[in-house]
């Protein structure tokens, strides 16, 4: 029989041990609520960027804005217009001149719609070749019939002739010389003097520039030196000429002045005129309207006149749309498409593949290119209401640390990309005017760094005006949507340059930076909120002004 053990009783709690327990439950207690207030502030979700410098300062010192200019509002945009059958059209021109392969006719053909011919033309009124008509003197065109990249009536005028009736044979090889008989293209630069009217008081202002032109040699333009002309025959392709021409005539068919004085006479190729087969000749009118300024009203020189066009062919291509590329670029499938090939004429009878094809312009139509138009409503709106914003804002001072830290960045980023591309540009000034749209009245070092600066105080105030609706609205990027989006944004690098090896310091580079990275899903997340607390009235691109983003 097993003995029992008698029954420990439970001492009562003694002061001190009461005291113990309590100040352990309390600890306790401390230091849940303090772990919860962690949590609710944030400090365990800490981003991990530095704040931009525009947050670590109280922007309503210097920026003043009504809360009824950014909540309640309505701001016009730029109503992008209606997608019609021409839309759908251009579109379809659009990617067969960019994006699908074209196939060439080695022996040329008959010129049908959706082909591409590359040519060579020359415009004339009243048997004189005007400017801007010929691509003689530079490069082929090429041209994708039916896009409407002409004036009506050129395009409509190739359909159905021969393309191997009307070729045309520059010679570009220094194993030619310039014949008695040739046509000449030139490259050459161009000095000029010309009085002008300042203030009152006449001046003269000496004016220079490159420019090319064709020449024919048996029966020249009036007005070019004879000089010039005997020094052209016999003369290499290729060879530059060491002297220099000074005579009055018509420079480029465009300008006349007096004395003007070419040098630097490159010749570029030759065309034999005899050796030429006769050009197809197209006769055109220009619109009345041609080329009119909507702001002073005037027409180009060569609107409501009646051109005869010339033009060869150097070859003509047939570009597709296949199943394959639709199923490779839009990552369409037949599945996908069916509700569009039910909407689609024609397509009993033919294979998937070519239905899906039938069927891709109803697919534009209805859903491609109205999502597309989609995105660009909301980007008008967006650049219409900071656009808007930027003007409403009272900003009594730009912080001089904003414009600075504003011009690190823009001088830093140009230096960069001029050290990259130096041979890019004539200079460091051309470079950074280019870069950043400087006005480049002075390219003096001091000019156009003056003129940076001041594009930079610019910059720091947009942004005051939209960190300081950030800050009034409470809007900030969270650690986890900083991660998400880099994340994303890794992703795409690695699947666009199909390596695996990009990280996010290299993405945040491709981005700009860091700060760059961090506006950009600031300026997108605010945005979206303004979008959602006002009103938009959409108006004609005609009757809008420009806008801009802060982005």
């Amino acid at each position: 029989m097993k003995k029992q053990r008698a029954a420990k009783r439970r001492k009562p709690l003694g002061k001190r041990q009461k005291i113990a327990l309590l100040s352990s439950l309390c600890a306790l207690l401390l230091i849940g609520a303090l772990l919860l207030t962690l949590w609710l502030t944030g400090v365990f979700d800490k981003p991990p960027f530095e704040k931009s410098p525009y947050e670590k300062i109280d922007l309503s010192h210097f920026v003043t804005l009504p809360t009824e200019k950014y909540q309640g509002a309505t701001f016009e945009y730029t109503s992008p217009d209606e997608i019609t059958d021409k839309t759908v059209k251009d579109y379809i021109s659009y990617l067969k001149l960019n994006y699908i392969p074209a196939t060439e006719k080695p022996d040329g053909g008959l010129v049908t719609e959706g082909d591409t011919v590359s040519i060579w033309y020359r415009g004339l009124i009243d048997g004189k070749e005007f400017v801007g008509g010929s691509n003689l003197a530079s490069s082929v065109y090429k041209l994708l019939i039916g896009s409407g990249a002409f004036i009506d009536g050129f395009e409509d005028a190739l359909i159905g002739k021969d393309t191997s009736k009307y070729p045309i044979k520059f010679y570009t090889t220094s194993s030619r010389s310039v014949q008695e008989d040739d046509v000449v293209f030139i490259s050459y630069t161009y000095t000029y003097t010309e009085t002008v009217t300042e203030n009152g008081t006449d001046k003269t202002e000496e004016k220079s520039g490159t420019a090319g032109e064709r020449i024919d040699l048996a029966s020249p333009r009036e007005g070019l030196p004879e000089a010039l002309i005997a020094d052209l025959k016999g003369k290499a392709i290729g060879t530059k000429l060491t002297g220099s021409y000074t005579g009055k005539y018509d420079y480029d068919a465009d300008l006349t002045a007096e004395d003007v004085t070419i040098k630097d006479v490159t010749i570029l190729k030759t065309i034999n005129k005899n050796g030429t087969n006769p050009p197809l000749s197209i006769t055109v009118t220009f619109p009345a309207d041609y080329g009119k300024d909507e702001t002073t009203g005037e027409v180009a020189a060569v609107a409501g006149k009646e051109a005869i066009f010339e033009v060869w062919f150097e070859s003509l291509s047939r570009a597709e749309i296949t199943a394959s590329f639709l199923k490779n670029s839009f990552g369409l499938t037949y599945d996908a498409m069916k509700n569009y090939i039910n909407k689609t004429e024609g397509t009993a009878g033919l294979s998937e593949d070519e239905q899906m094809v039938k069927a891709f312009p109803t697919y534009l139509k209805e859903k491609f290119l109205v999502e597309s138009r989609d995105e660009t409503v909301y980007s008008n709106k967006v650049s219409a209401l900071w656009n808007q914003l930027f003007k409403d804002a009272a900003i009594s001072e730009v912080p001089a640390a904003l414009t600075q830290h504003e011009y690190d960045i823009m001088y830093q980023q140009a230096s960069e990309y001029y050290a990259a591309n130096t041979s890019n540009f004539k200079d460091k000034a051309d470079c950074f005017t280019q870069i950043w749209g400087l006005p480049g009245k002075d390219t003096s070092e001091d000019g156009y760094l003056n003129e940076l600066r001041a594009l930079a105080e610019e910059e720091a105030r947009n942004r005051m005006v939209f960190y300081f609706i950030a800050d009034q609205l409470g809007v900030s990027v969270t650690a986890k949507e900083y991660k998400d989006e880099l994340a994303a944004a890794v992703q795409y690098y690695q699947q666009q340059y199909n390596s695996t090896s990009i990280t996010e310091e290299d993405t945040l580079e491709a981005c700009g930076g860091q700060e760059s990275f961090v506006f950009n899903i600031l300026y997108q997340k605010l945005s979206k909120i303004l979008v959602e607390k006002n009103s938009f009235t959409p108006v004609a691109a005609s009757s809008s002004s420009s806008s801009s983003s802060a982005s």
